[in-house]
């Protein structure tokens, strides 16, 4: 039972290093593949079709590999490829410094917002602010999932 726990946690059917994949996410793919098969029955599903698709799920998935592999049909492979944002970010970076976008320009005001302050925070109340927080964390103390 401990070599079953220890070294069953993982599939390869590619056979290759480094190609190991977790075996609940096979499990996974496998439930996909049970669940494909079900809905070719429209609604009409039995205990006996579920019977049915539950013991041929496996032999039409390696039927459909077969076709693909003999029609060359190509498959994504399912890796998912980090691209490089570093191009488009420096793109942005220059845009925004040759619009001058964080300088104060007197002239340069948008129409919908005419008349709006340059500072939003210079009418805050900093003692209402202070209490209200306060009063918030004491509320928040009292509640039973922040209890030790």
């Amino acid at each position: 039972m401990s070599y079953s726990l220890t070294w069953n946690r993982f599939v390869n059917h590619q056979g290759a290093p480094d190609t190991n994949h977790p075996m609940d996410l096979d499990i996974e793919h496998d439930n996909k593949s049970f669940k494909n098969d079900c809905h070719s029955y429209k609604g009409e599903i039995t205990d006996k079709s579920i019977n049915r698709v539950s013991r041929s799920t496996e032999k039409s998935d390696a039927i459909l590999y077969n076709f693909d592999e003999t029609n060359t049909v190509k498959r994504p492979s399912g890796r998912h490829r980090r691209m490089s944002t570093e191009e488009d970010i420096m793109l942005l970076v220059e845009h925004i410094k040759s619009a001058d976008v964080f300088k104060k320009i007197p002239v340069r005001v948008h129409t919908a917002f005419s008349n709006m302050r340059h500072n939003c925070l210079e009418q805050l109340d900093a003692d209402k602010l202070k209490d209200w927080i306060s009063n918030c964390l004491k509320k928040f103390s009292k509640k039973h999932f922040y209890g030790i």
